[in-house]
């Protein structure tokens, strides 16, 4: 589904994975503030060199007292060794590690050395796993945190992530939130918020998504007409034609039409004529058009005369015939055959040709021959010799040469040829030495690639 929907919740999925694989990385069980001062009450052993935090050695005794242990500075240099790794794999493991230790000692200071990285993807990392901890035991904190360190769209994911775990706690306080979040991520906010609502109750959500201002209003309707969607396609189609316009109301019908279509054709159908004409019209039509044809081909054809005259008729039918010529070939090839030699059997011509010259090459060719029209009759001829040359390039090229001579010998003969030079360059051009062929044919298919 092209929608800013999928395109969301591939986001939220995404992010979700990532700080998933974060905490994994670094250890959910780091210790906390006391388990802390225990660990850092007990001898330990010297530390690699590469190893973050390493502690100072315990002072003999008897002996002077050592220098209180600065950990924030011992953090702050691991940190800073860590943004020089080559491995981005093994950068992003070791700095959550070490970010995550420093946030469960001193988290004041974690946030400050988080704000003071340059723009990329370890301020990004450090954004979300600092504001996602703090969040998870002072709310308020992480809100007043995310409009100082939030500052561009992948940190803003941060409000797709609270606001939907927020929705699925407490949708009143969820709402009551939403006044905190700066207008560049109000968007991630309100998006995630309705989206995780409208599973539970999308009526509600719908009510309560309509009443607000806009641009609040079109985000949150179309979360939740993108939700609604999957069990009522019908009346997400009416809503949004009602209540959204511009990419929101194109996002929302591509969607509900995508789902209705497969169980009610012919409804969909009705509501695809009287689209305006676009991209989205567009998609939906030969949609239809498979799906009408899948069922009963006669009523596919009967509804493509009600679309508006242009390209899409053209598209729409070679949906059908696509169809049909898997049910019945020779009945789609016979009302290929007797359409008016205009722009309008033409494309039907070459669709069919390429169809069923690549499954049935000698029916494809004889039924050629039955065209009225001769450009028609070349025109098929050639994109045959090319649909059969797609997995038998060498006895297409012999087929072709036996065409007389002419624009439709030449043609078949250059079309078949360029896939036997792909897939066997040597054994076609020693048949290209040999053949008896115009001089002219015989350069241009030697320089063929």
């Amino acid at each position: 589904m092209s929608s800013s929907a999928s395109r969301r919740f591939a986001l939220l999925a995404g992010l979700v994975l990532l700080l998933a694989a974060i905490w994994f990385f670094a250890g959910r069980r780091s210790p906390g503030s006391d388990e802390a001062a225990q660990m850092a009450a007990k001898p330990t052993p010297a530390a690699p060199a590469n190893s973050p935090v390493a502690p100072s050695p315990a002072p003999a005794v008897g002996g002077p007292v050592a220098p209180a242990i600065d950990a924030n500075a011992d953090f702050r240099s691991s940190l800073d060794a860590v943004s020089a790794f080559p491995n981005p794999h093994n950068r992003a493991q070791e700095f959550a590690r070490v970010l995550q230790r420093w946030l469960a000692h001193d988290p004041e200071a974690a946030v400050a050395y988080v704000r003071a990285l340059p723009a990329g993807t370890l301020r990004t990392q450090g954004v979300l796993m600092s504001l996602d901890l703090i969040a998870s035991h002072d709310l308020d904190r992480a809100l007043s945190l995310a409009g100082e360190l939030v500052t561009n769209r992948d940190e803003g994911a941060f409000y797709n992530l609270l606001f939907a775990r927020l929705a699925q706690q407490d949708v009143v306080a969820a709402v009551q939130h939403l006044a905190r979040v700066p207008v560049a991520s109000r968007e991630n906010a309100v998006r995630a918020l309705t989206d995780t609502w409208a599973q539970r109750d999308v009526s509600a959500a719908l009510e309560w998504a309509q009443k607000l201002p806009d641009p609040d209003r079109v985000f949150a309707v179309e979360s939740a007409l993108q939700t609604l969607l999957v069990t009522d396609p019908l009346r997400a189609i009416q809503l949004a034609q009602e209540s959204l316009s511009g990419a929101a109301r194109e996002h929302v019908l591509t969607a509900a039409l995508q789902k209705l279509t497969p169980t009610d054709p012919m409804v969909a159908a009705a509501i695809v004529s009287k689209l305006p004409p676009g991209e989205t019209q567009t998609l939906a039509a030969l949609d239809v058009a498979r799906a009408l044809a899948t069922r009963d081909h006669n009523e596919a054809l009967t509804w493509i005369k009600t679309l508006p005259a242009g390209n899409l008729p053209r598209l729409a039918l070679n949906n059908v015939l696509t169809e049909w010529t898997a049910q019945d070939a020779s009945a789609a090839g016979a009302y290929v055959t007797q359409l008016s030699a205009d722009l309008a059997q033409n494309p039907a011509v070459d669709h069919y040709a390429r169809l069923i010259g690549a499954r049935d090459p000698q029916t494809a060719i004889a039924w050629a021959q039955t065209l009225a029209n001769e450009s028609t009759r070349v025109m098929a001829l050639i994109t045959i010799g090319s649909a059969w040359a797609q997995h038998e390039p060498a006895a297409a090229v012999q087929w072709a040469v036996t065409l007389p001579d002419g624009a439709g010998q030449t043609g078949a003969v250059t079309g078949a040829f360029s896939y036997w030079q792909q897939r066997d360059p040597v054994a076609a051009q020693a048949w290209l030495a040999s053949a008896r062929l115009p001089a002219d044919v015989k350069v241009r298919l030697k320089k063929s690639p």
